[in-house]
């Protein structure tokens, strides 16, 4: 796996103070399971304050976590993964 060096990091996007809603973007995050539900807990508390909105999917189990954790998950949505449209 290659490394990130500092002038990459530099480089990476970062959403302007002054930004709102839509102008950073928006992400669906499906992941979990009933047994592993820690990554993808983890991959939308750092995706929520990268990109705007967050689309979140997962067993149901894991819904209710973050449903608990709003704070959390800032401008997020939770979708039942029986409301996907996979095409």
């Amino acid at each position: 796996m290659e490394e990130f060096n500092s002038r990459e990091l530099k480089n990476l996007y970062k959403p302007l103070p002054g930004s709102h809603k839509g102008q950073n973007g928006k992400l669906l995050l499906i992941g979990g399971s009933h047994l592993f539900h820690a990554a993808s807990l983890w991959s939308l508390k750092v995706a929520s304050r990268i990109v705007d909105i967050v689309f979140y999917s997962s067993v149901p189990e894991n819904n209710r976590i973050i449903e608990k954790e709003k704070e959390e998950f800032r401008d997020g949505i939770i979708v039942p993964r029986e409301n996907l449209k996979i095409h």
